[in-house]
This record gives C-alpha cells, sequence and structure tokens, in this order.
C-alpha cells in the first residue's frame, strides 16, 4: 500500500512540474490597458507558444460591467476567420473556440496577437485597477494532444472623469477640467501639483470649465493660487465644489492684482485649516465671507494679512469654538477699519503663543465702541466685541451693520472734516445722507473733505447738486478717484463759493451723462489751478456762470468741450479777472440762446477765439464784453446777431479795444 502511495505523489508531482514547465512556455496575454466608462476600447489577446497548435479553447472572464462588443481573428496567426467563434456564457465571461480545418496549424510564437477585441465599460463600472482572466485553456495540436491549463490573469484600469488643469501654451491661463479627455491636452497639470507649479507669476486668468462642477471629492485647495502674483480673473469659480475641503491654507496667498473674489459659494463646513488665505491679497477690496462656515477651523494665522485695499470686513458668520491658531492674522491691513463678528466669536481656545501680532499695523482699526488703534494691543485679548473703556476691543457688533453698503458722510467730531464712506457702517456710525445733504448746517466749518477708498464703489450716484455749496473755508479734497461719476447728470452748484480752494484737480471725472453745469465753480475766488482735462461735455445744456468769478485763474483749457447742446452760457467767465486768453473756437452750437455776461469782468483778457462760435439763434448778447478793458482788437465776423433782441452794455468799459 505504502509502495502504491509513494508512486501516485511522484506522478502527481511530475505533473506539477510539467504544468509548471508549460506555463512558462504558453500563455495568453492582454497588454496592460486603460478603458473610459462609457467608452469602448480596442485591445489584442497574444499568445506565447513554442509548439505549434492546430486549435484551442479558453473563456475569457471579464469584470461586472465590461463587455465584448465586437472581435476579430488577427489574419497574421489565424489565417481563417471562420475558424473563430465566440460564444457569451454565464455572467461576463467569453467562450472562444478555434479549430483548424486546413494543415497550416498555429506556428510557434512569442506573444503575437491572435484574436483582436473591442471591449466596453458601462458607466456604472467602479473605477480602479480590474483584473480578468484566462480560464479552461486548452491548446491541441495536429494529433490531437496539448496541455490544459486552469487560470491565467491579466489587468487593466477602468478610468472616468478625472480632475485635473491645462495650462496655455503661454502659461497665462489656467483651466479646470473634469472630464475624460485628460490624455489628449497638453499642458496638463495635476492638483496635487498646483502648490508647487512653477512660474505661477506668469498666470493672469484662471477658469473652471463647466465639467469641473461635478467634481466632488475634492479635499484640499492648500497653495493652489499661491504666488499667482499677475492674476486678475478667476472665471466660473461656481464650479468649484468645497463640500469635502479640509484644507484650504494659502489658497489665493500674494494674489497681488487679484481686484475682486466671489467666495460666496464655498461650502467650508469641513475645512480645518484657513491659515494665509488671503495673506497679501492686496488690491482686494471687498470680501464676500457670509457663506464660510468655520466650526471645524483650528488654524486662521495670517488668514488677512497684508490685505491692505480691505476697509471692513464681515466676520459675523464665523463660529471660532474650535479656533486655536490666530499668529498675525490681521497683520499690516493698515486700511481696515471695522471688523464685525456675532455672538459665535471666541478665542476661548487659542493656544499659548498663537495669538500674537492679530492687529500688528492696523493703524485705521477702530472698534464698535470707539476703541482705537494702539500698537501696544496687538494680541488676540483685544479679538473681542469692543467694550469700551472697561473692556476695550476692536470688533464691532454685528448689530451695527446694514445688510447692504449705504453711501453717507460722516463729520469730525469739531465738524471740520467730511469723510463720505460707502459700507455697511451708516448706522453704526450714525452717518449722514447724501441727499438731501446731511451737512448743510455746518458746510461754513468745513476745511477738507476724504472720499474714503469704498466710496469708489458706489455707481449709482445721479448728482452732486450744491454738495460744498458755501464750503467756504473748504481748502483740501482727498480721494477725489473715489469719487465715480459714471451715472452723475447734475453737477450745478456743486464747488459754489469755496473760496479757500486753491487746487482742483478733477481728471479723473468721468461727465459724459451730466447735463447740468451751471454754477459749479462759482466764486472760486483762490482756485489757481484747475484741472477738467477729461470733461466730456457731449450731453450738457446748461454752462451758466461756470466759472463765474474764479478770479484767481489765469488760464482754463475748454479746447476738449463739446458744446453741440448747449443753449445757455450766461455769466460763463465773468470776473475771471486774471484770465489773459480763451480759446473757444471748438464752441459751436445751433441750441445757443443766451451768452449775456459771458466774458464780462475778464478785465485781463487781451485774446478771445470765437472762430466757430454760431450765435444765429442767440438773442441776448448783453454785457457780452462788458469791461473786458485790456481788448484791443475783436473778430466778431462770425457772429450772426440777425435773432439778438438785447446788446445793451455789449462793450461797455472796454476801453482799450480799437478794432472790430
Amino acid at each position: 500500500m505504502q509502495k502504491k502511495l509513494m508512486m501516485i505523489v511522484i506522478l502527481l508531482l511530475a505533473l506539477s512540474n510539467r504544468m509548471a514547465a508549460d506555463d512558462q512556455v504558453d500563455q495568453l496575454t492582454i497588454s496592460d490597458f486603460s478603458i473610459f466608462t462609457e467608452q469602448t476600447k480596442d485591445v489584442s489577446i497574444a499568445l506565447t507558444n513554442a509548439d505549434a497548435y492546430s486549435g484551442f479553447q479558453f473563456d475569457l472572464e471579464l469584470p461586472e460591467g465590461v463587455t465584448v462588443s465586437a472581435y476579430s481573428a488577427n489574419s497574421a496567426r489565424i489565417t481563417t476567420a471562420a475558424e473563430l467563434s465566440m460564444q457569451q456564457q454565464t455572467g461576463g465571461t467569453y467562450r472562444f473556440v478555434f479549430l483548424s480545418q486546413s494543415a497550416t496549424p498555429l506556428s510557434g510564437n512569442s506573444g503575437d496577437a491572435i484574436i483582436n477585441l473591442t471591449l466596453q465599460a458601462a458607466a456604472t463600472v467602479a473605477v480602479g485597477e480590474k483584473t480578468g482572466y484566462f480560464k479552461n485553456i486548452k491548446l491541441s495540436k495536429i494529433d490531437g494532444t496539448g496541455p490544459t491549463y486552469t487560470s491565467q490573469s491579466f489587468t487593466f484600469t477602468v478610468r472616468g472623469n478625472e480632475p485635473y488643469a491645462v495650462l496655455s501654451d503661454e502659461n497665462i491661463k489656467l483651466t479646470f477640467y473634469y472630464d475624460k479627455q485628460k490624455d489628449t491636452r497638453t499642458g496638463v497639470v495635476e492638483l496635487s501639483d498646483l502648490a508647487t507649479l512653477d512660474n505661477k507669476d506668469v498666470i493672469t486668468n484662471v477658469v473652471f470649465d463647466n465639467s469641473f462642477v461635478n467634481y466632488t471629492s475634492l479635499t484640499s485647495t492648500a497653495g493652489w493660487f499661491s504666488q499667482c502674483t499677475n492674476l486678475t480673473s478667476i472665471t466660473g469659480i461656481a464650479n468649484l465644489k468645497t463640500d469635502n475641503v479640509t484644507d484650504m491654507s494659502q489658497m489665493f496667498m500674494n494674489c497681488q492684482n487679484l481686484a475682486s473674489l466671489n467666495v460666496s459659494y464655498f461650502n467650508t463646513g469641513n475645512v480645518t485649516n484657513m491659515a494665509s488665505m488671503f495673506n497679501s491679497c492686496s488690491s482686494l477690496t471687498d470680501l464676500d465671507l457670509s457663506s464660510f462656515e468655520t466650526n471645524k477651523v483650528t488654524d486662521m494665522s495670517l488668514m488677512f494679512s497684508g490685505c491692505y485695499g480691505l476697509t471692513s470686513l464681515d466676520l459675523s458668520t464665523f463660529n471660532t469654538s474650535n479656533l486655536v491658531y490666530v499668529n498675525y492674522m490681521f497683520q499690516g491691513s493698515n486700511h481696515l477699519s471695522y471688523i464685525y463678528v456675532g455672538s459665535s466669536w471666541t478665542t476661548s481656545n487659542i493656544a499659548e503663543g498663537y495669538g500674537v501680532g492679530l492687529f500688528d499695523g492696523c493703524i485705521d482699526l477702530i472698534g464698535g465702541v470707539g476703541t482705537v488703534y494702539n500698537e501696544s494691543y496687538t494680541d488676540y485679548a483685544y479679538a473681542h466685541i469692543d467694550g469700551g473703556a472697561e473692556n476695550p476691543g476692536y470688533f464691532t457688533d454685528v448689530v451695527y451693520i446694514s445688510s447692504l453698503n449705504e453711501p453717507y458722510a460722516i463729520l469730525s467730531d469739531d465738524n471740520s472734516k467730511l469723510t463720505l464712506y460707502y459700507d455697511k457702517r451708516k448706522v453704526a456710525r450714525q452717518g449722514l445722507d447724501l441727499s438731501p445733504i446731511g451737512w448743510e448746517s455746518n458746510k461754513e466749518s468745513i476745511t477738507s473733505v476724504v472720499f474714503d477708498r469704498s466710496f469708489a464703489n458706489y455707481v449709482q450716484l445721479t448728482s452732486t447738486y450744491e454738495w460744498f455749496k458755501g464750503c467756504k473755508k473748504l481748502s483740501s479734497i482727498e480721494g477725489l478717484s473715489n469719487l465715480n461719476t459714471e451715472s452723475v447728470t447734475w453737477m450745478e452748484d456743486m464747488f459754489y463759493e469755496c473760496q479757500a480752494l486753491t487746487t482742483l484737480d478733477l481728471s479723473s471725472f468721468k461727465t459724459y451723462r451730466v447735463i447740468n453745469m451751471m454754477n459749479m465753480f462759482y466764486g472760486c475766488s483762490n482756485l489757481k489751478n484747475l484741472n477738467i482735462s477729461s470733461f466730456e461735455t457731449d450731453d450738457v445744456k446748461y454752462m451758466d456762470g461756470l466759472f463765474y468769478g474764479c478770479s484767481s485763474l489765469e488760464s482754463i483749457d475748454v479746447s476738449g468741450f463739446n458744446t453741440s447742446k448747449v443753449t445757455t452760457m450766461m455769466s460763463m467767465f465773468r470776473d475771471c479777472s486774471k484770465l489773459k486768453s480763451i480759446d473757444i473756437s471748438n464752441f459751436g452750437s445751433d441750441k445757443l440762446i443766451n451768452i449775456c455776461d459771458m466774458f464780462r469782468g475778464c478785465s485781463s483778457l487781451i485774446s478771445i477765439g470765437l472762430s466757430n462760435l454760431k450765435t444765429n439763434n442767440v438773442w441776448d448778447t448783453s454785457g457780452l464784453f462788458q469791461d473786458c478793458s485790456s481788448l484791443t482788437t475783436l473778430d466778431l465776423s462770425v457772429i450772426n446777431t440777425s435773432s439778438v433782441t438785447n446788446m445793451t452794455s455789449m462793450f461797455s468799459g472796454c476801453t482799450s479795444l480799437t478794432t472790430l
């Protein structure tokens, strides 16, 4: 009995060794490949064989959702295609059978293809590495003998939509995609490489393609746009889904030229790290964080450091119950005046040594009840709602903030300084209305006017009527470039009798919608420098008294004025007593009806250019040149007096006039 058992063991070992040897010489393979869901892929089954075979049979087993949609014999090895057949078995198994009826067998080969397949992956197939099998393999020689193999395997990858970014050829545009075209695009950047990408300072535009909205597995945006110092626009940011993001640190750090940023679509409910998120975004003037959930955030260090353009921050939705690190959170934001928080703001978990320098350099910062910045108190001990002298802090309770920005003005305690704002602090500051003018009764005390940076965002302004009329002590106006006049139609009496003004630079004014400029600079008797080079007067109808009484002006450049719609110019330059010459040769309007006293009292005037002045409809020229005592010559050949009914005192006081 023992001898028989020993013989059986020896035979089994021999068979096993034979099978192992056969495995090395006969092998069905499919080279590694990848296939996208909902797409097809052409692959080939190769046979490595040492002996010649006249037939074979095997089962191809594919993972669920991957199917064979077509097959064909490779003519290089199977010359008679009709001798190859395929039958689908249960599940994902396909049986292939080949039996040659000719005398030409499958000769020995080192791995050329025998069958071409077209595979298809369903939409439901999970992405990742997959394994397929060749099972029940039988190879047959011409004499009917041949080896059999239980199983051989191959691997492949199923791919779906993939997240990635693409840099344009010039490296100036970065576009985010989530699709199946990654292999076909050039300039591909993996999301994991964005933080360390070279030459990010060249990028000017970022675009989130509509496909990216379907990518919901994102867990980090850390450093994505860090050091994109020339980035000016981000398009389609609503397509960035941040529901699962935990790390947003340094996301926009040092985006120095980014003037606007809409993060209102962000879901930050899972974020734990916001350190340096907006660090050195020095051009941002407004930042809407109303959608931010911060109850899981532990690190806000340097979050708003170096945001020089921000004048206020609304952090009223911030829940800081888990906040541990806040070092230098607002450091260097030197125009930041107000920080609004709600009842969910707390510093109870700030770690020792990790709450320093929050407010370093925030020189404009003021608490809700008046606590002003003190460079000796810049750590987290002042990071709370201002409680006045008993409990000073730099934050303002959100109850004092409006839901919308509003234009308003405030006067200093001594009524000498008028500052105009456009923000949500009107109620908290007890701001004055612009219309009707809330500082009317204090005009005689005002010596300076400041247009805050926030006022540049107020684009709905339609009138500056009498804004500074009667501000006789007003000597300086700062930030005029922050006064947006694009929609203004009425500028009448704007600087009326601002007797202390000596210089006025209005080169930033856009006046193409203005209709009325009557008495705009009336009585500005000490004004020596006036820059109105940008004025577009195409729609102006009324210029009466525009420069009346500007007795210190030696020159006025109106060469760019279009007066085609002007109807009245009464006393336009009256009493500009130091004005030596004026060129209005470009003035021309068939609608002009009244020019009485236009140059009256211009006692230093020696030259007037009138070459294109149209007066065919003018009915009043009384006092037109009255008291122009330095005029010696006047060319009135273009003056049409056919409609004039009043010429009273037209040349009265022109004591030097010798030629007409």
